[in-house]
């Protein structure tokens, strides 16, 4: 590991009965720079942890990776609250972001969307180890690379990020295709991401307010992004309805929507824990007694989701007040409700569109949902994350 200031050998005293190789040089990078996700491994870490708290002996760097660790995922390894004489360890280890005056928009009109502002202020999501930085190349080409459609924008073309959390998607978009409108319903995410967008000089304008009063003047915009947003809305309709009164004439709009068929573990998971609360000792137990699991329980694959080991991606992943989830055709039946129609779907692996070409190799455009919904019943992991559909007025 290059480190900034060259190469650096990190020990530490007391430990050797710990089997994790810590000399190894990519140890500080790997608890700084991830969110660690891997049961067995963090076993070995939280045992090495336990020692270096306890060795005043012990390297600083390596004290202070695994204050970031915990730092990014909330403590979710467990373990005690730091000692006074151990708080070193917890402090300075993440740059304070100064705080950010955004524009309020009003309250929320909708009982459910101030139950799920209430979870995303206690808990902002995603928990950010860093932002993605991309290569500014503009609407056009950024739409082409996500989707193979070919429009036209403008260089001043006029993007909005309904619901953009604590900003990776859009400061990383930002990046690409120029300034960007970003609306969020908590405050303490958008907190968060208009720092850090402040920090890396990335041109995004935050609002607080709920995207189901969206005001008109607002719009209108060429290109509305709203990944992992409706489904979390009482009403999905309401509010698909009231982006595309923001979208401009040949404007584009990508939503980013549950699967039913892609989410059964997540459903599973839900039952196994469903007497808990999404408290710090709740969300510690749930998450033991999803990793306690049977390989062949339905909700076992859950392990291996990233969102496991951050208190905010485990509460957003089981313990969500509100979700809707959609097969292919329930989705063309929500996007044709408000008057639009499927341009594109956008994949993240190759493998879904192989999978249809294989099976309707004369449809090249492969944006018919209920070929999808039939292909999905065959192969139901093909939408594990989400269905992506990129949509323009019908």
């Amino acid at each position: 590991f290059q480190a900034e200031d060259g190469i650096r050998d990190y020990k530490v005293t007391g430990v050797q009965t710990c089997a994790l190789p810590i000399w190894d040089p990519l140890l500080i990078p790997w608890l700084t720079r991830t969110v660690v996700a891997d049961a067995a491994a963090i076993r070995r870490l939280v045992d090495l942890r336990d020692a270096v708290a306890t060795d005043p002996a012990s390297d600083p760097a390596l004290r202070a990776a695994f204050a970031a660790q915990a730092w990014y995922t909330g403590r979710a390894w467990g373990g005690q609250a730091p000692t006074p004489e151990a708080r070193p360890m917890y402090e300075g280890t993440v740059d304070p972001l100064p705080p950010v005056e955004i524009p309020f928009l009003g309250e929320p009109d909708d009982p459910t969307s101030v139950v799920v502002r209430a979870q995303y202020e206690e808990h902002p999501y995603p928990r950010l180890v860093g932002v993605h930085l991309r290569e500014r190349v503009g609407l056009s080409a950024y739409v082409q690379a996500a989707c193979r459609l070919d429009r036209a924008f403008p260089p001043d073309a006029r993007v909005l990020v309904a619901g953009g959390g604590t900003g990776r998607h859009p400061i990383g978009l930002a990046s690409a295709v120029g300034p960007v409108t970003c609306i969020d319903l908590s405050r303490a995410s958008l907190a968060i991401a208009a720092a850090l967008a402040r920090r890396h000089g990335i041109p995004v304008r935050f609002l607080h307010g709920d995207l189901l009063t969206l005001p008109p003047e607002l719009g209108p915009f060429d290109f509305v992004d709203c990944v992992g947003v409706l489904h979390h809305l009482r009403d999905p309709a309401r509010g698909l309805a009231g982006l595309v009164r923001q979208l401009a004439p040949g404007g584009l709009v990508r939503l980013g929507l549950y699967s039913e068929r892609g989410r059964a573990e997540v459903v599973a998971a839900r039952a196994v824990v469903a007497d808990l609360t999404p408290d710090d000792d709740g969300l510690h137990t749930a998450r033991a007694r999803l990793l306690a699991l049977p390989p062949d329980h339905p909700a076992a694959p859950i392990a291996g989701s990233v969102d496991l080991w951050t208190q905010p991606g485990l509460r957003d992943l089981v313990f969500h007040p509100c979700e809707h989830r959609y097969t292919p055709t329930q989705v063309r039946a929500l996007v044709e409700g408000a008057g639009l129609r499927v341009a594109a779907l956008q994949h993240a692996s190759s493998e879904p569109a192989r999978l249809y070409a294989a099976r309707w190799p004369e449809d090249g455009a492969q944006a018919d949902l209920d070929r999808w919904d039939e292909l999905e019943r065959g192969h139901p992991r093909i939408f594990t994350g989400m269905i992506h559909v990129w949509c323009e007025r019908g």
